[in-house]
């Protein structure tokens, strides 16, 4: 299992409820994963901080892992 496979169940498996992002040109294959794998809902956001802040706010709303994916 590569890292990009391995990320989301990780990520679940600690109490990771979405991931939040934008997708770029370094982290497309990250993304195609994520998308393909179904494991976390996936949201793509326009700009970083817009991710970022939206990570945050759902950890603090949810009091779990907030997970933010930017290039």
């Amino acid at each position: 299992m590569k890292l990009a496979e391995s990320l989301p169940h990780a990520l679940k498996a600690r109490g990771a409820g979405e991931m939040l992002g934008i997708s770029g040109d370094f982290a497309l294959p990250l993304f195609k994963v994520i998308s393909d794998s179904a494991i976390l809902p996936h949201y793509t956001l326009s700009h970083e901080p817009a991710a970022g802040f939206a990570a945050d706010a759902a950890a603090r709303m949810r009091s779990c892992l907030g997970v933010a994916v930017v290039t």
